[in-house]
């Protein structure tokens, strides 16, 4: 990696060597972490929920521990103890485990804070970090910064002599523009990293954003990047439609994204906005085309005709309600919103509404029964393959360095294949031959689902997943090499 200024973008990451497709391009350590700015009570030291069952006060501040005596031992904690018993002069009391607490919103940013004077190399590299001032000051976040973040902190923790309003702004700007929701604990946590913080967005990005089990930042390249290419991650859900990520990162990072996806109104021909055309005659779907500084226009990909946009949020309002109240746990439920909806009156088939519930779906057959995948009718297991590979080709195509969710789903595809064969084979409506075919189509998906998955932590559920990957992926190999010395054709 090697970090250069661009015009347009200011500071950036290009290769400086070509990259395979599979390596590990950076692992980080966080400069700071906290807990989220809206969350309950957490444990400062590990950021795990708590109760006031569960939890103990720190006997210097007050702010309460989980019961892990290792947590009392922990560096984290030190910046809001120490300042709490030294500049405030009394312990804090949480009375409130039930509901967000206004007193957590300001511990990562006093963390940040307490760089200045106990740290300052890693406070010199959080000042290197863009903020977007103006940009903050005029965003929705500022009044609510203003009064439960800044003025708390000066007067709560009584910094007015150390720092200045404008200073604690920027910092909480640092946060809001840089730092990464991490994943590890319930609830997820805030950690802002040094190097990762300027690889640039994309929305079609070449590297993909994991984690260890100790809350390192891990980026791995998912294609071939040649030298020179710029490094880019994905700063928002890369599975939302254009409207919905242009804004969240025009409201939360201040940009408007430029990406090649984004420039495509077609989102490289999976039509994954679409929406039917309003023309009578008309059998196309009208797309989102968007520019720096212009408001959205819908065009027909097939008439060319403009549609209004107020036309299209009514549709996607209305869908999108019906998404909202669906019990997404529920697969009958899943199944009667795709049957409404999966006709091309109104969405594209692969919009990204449907695509929602489809990996919803795919994941609930075999998980809603104490039978598991076995039980599952045939329709339903011919069902659950159909959406796996259509998930699994829209993915490859959309966000192909999206390795989360597509390993999921292949792994998914893996043991629907490997139980349709094995049904057939029992009912003998296949031979040894044809199941080794079920089989070794079953061991590609799976080979695959173990690559995407191979860096995920184990203490997340993908983590869990490929454990159980490897596991079957040994079972299969075993079941080979058994065919093999029935039939005596190489099984692999």
């Amino acid at each position: 990696m090697k970090l250069c200024q661009d015009k347009v973008l200011g500071r950036c990451y290009v290769a400086s060597r070509s990259i395979k497709a599979g390596e590990v391009v950076l692992k980080e350590s966080p400069l700071v972490q906290g807990p989220s700015q809206i969350t309950g009570p957490v444990c400062l030291s590990c950021l795990k929920s708590i109760s006031m069952h569960t939890s103990e006060e720190c006997p210097k501040c007050g702010w309460p521990l989980c019961r892990d005596p290792q947590c009392r031992m922990s560096e984290d904690h030190i910046p809001e103890c120490d300042w709490t018993m030294n500049k405030r002069g009394r312990k804090i009391k949480i009375s409130n485990f039930t509901s967000p607490h206004p007193s957590y919103e300001c511990i990562t940013t006093l963390r940040c804070l307490y760089k200045k004077f106990h740290q300052p190399s890693v406070w010199e590299k959080l000042m290197q970090l863009e903020a977007h001032l103006d940009e903050c000051k005029k965003s929705s976040r500022y009044e609510n910064d203003q009064k439960n973040v800044i003025q708390f902190l000066l007067n709560f923790f009584k910094l007015d002599q150390d720092f200045s309003e404008e200073e604690i702004l920027k910092v909480c700007g640092i946060i809001q523009v840089n730092a990464h929701e991490m994943p590890l604990t319930e609830p997820g946590y805030m950690a802002i990293f040094d190097r990762t913080s300027f690889i640039e967005h994309s929305c079609f990005p070449n590297l993909y954003k994991s984690f260890t089990n100790s809350g390192q930042l891990l980026l791995r390249a998912m294609k071939p990047i040649a030298a020179g290419d710029h490094l880019s991650i994905c700063y928002t859900d890369p599975l939302w439609g254009t409207i919905n990520r242009r804004h969240h990162l025009e409201e939360s990072k201040y940009f408007t994204c430029q990406c090649d996806r984004c420039r495509d109104p077609t989102e490289f021909n999976t039509m994954y906005n679409g929406i039917k055309c309003p023309e009578h005659q008309c059998k196309g779907y009208v797309l989102p085309h968007l520019t720096v500084g212009s408001e959205e226009t819908w065009i027909c990909h097939d008439c060319k005709k403009t549609t209004s946009p107020e036309h299209v949020h009514k549709i996607l309002v209305k869908i999108g309600e019906d998404l909202s109240t669906m019990e997404k746990q529920n697969p009958e439920a899943c199944r009667k919103f795709l049957k409404s909806y999966d006709t091309g009156r109104f969405l594209h088939p692969n919009h990204y509404y449907l695509t929602d519930v489809r990996i919803a779906l795919a994941q609930l057959y075999g998980q809603t029964n104490r039978g598991g995948i076995q039980e599952l009718s045939d329709d339903m297991l011919t069902h659950k393959i159909a959406l796996c590979k259509q998930l699994v080709n829209l993915t490859r195509t959309i966000v192909p360095a999206e390795g989360r969710i597509r390993g999921i789903i292949i792994f998914e595809l893996h043991a629907s294949l490997a139980e349709m064969g094995r049904r057939r084979s029992g009912q003998g409506q296949i031979d040894s031959a044809q199941l080794r075919a079920f089989l070794l189509e079953s061991k590609q998906y799976l080979e695959e689902a173990v690559w995407l998955l191979q860096y995920e932590p184990s203490i997340l559920p993908e983590g869990k997943i490929l454990v159980q990957a490897q596991e079957n992926l040994s079972s299969l190999n075993t079941v080979l090499q058994a065919l093999h010395a029935s039939i005596g054709d190489s099984p692999m």
